[in-house]
């Protein structure tokens, strides 16, 4: 029997069961994106058609995740803490991160140092 449960600490825990996240297809990045909103969703298939930034994603809910996969043939850069984006919606990463075509990252945000902080990297 499969079952998924959250613990008061909101903590996801699984047994025999997959967390199954629908892909979203934005717009291709088309300039430098700065407080960057694609719509909702978690699981984002990003493409650019030359290389492009990404300095901030609107913000959300404290351990909101995020699933980002490089879907084209162009580089996607993640600025750390830029400050082109408002402060909440601003990544903390070990520095920039370049997102390679078919690579990804997986982020989680903190609400205790608003800020995008990576869990994953492909």
């Amino acid at each position: 029997m499969s079952s998924i449960g959250v613990d008061s600490s909101r903590v996801i825990s699984t047994q025999e069961t997959a967390l199954i996240f629908p892909m979203v297809t934005p717009a291709q990045i088309t300039a430098n994106q700065n407080n960057y909103n694609p719509g909702t969703g978690t699981a984002f298939r990003l493409k650019a058609e030359s290389s492009r930034e990404i300095t901030g994603w609107v913000s959300a809910v404290d351990g909101k995740i995020l699933i980002l996969t490089n879907v084209g043939t162009q580089n996607i850069k993640l600025k750390d803490n830029s400050t082109s984006s408002l402060e909440p919606n601003r990544f903390d990463l070990p520095g920039d991160f370049t997102i390679t075509p078919s690579g990804g990252i997986s982020l989680i945000y903190d609400t205790i140092s608003l800020r995008w902080r990576a869990f994953s990297i492909k």
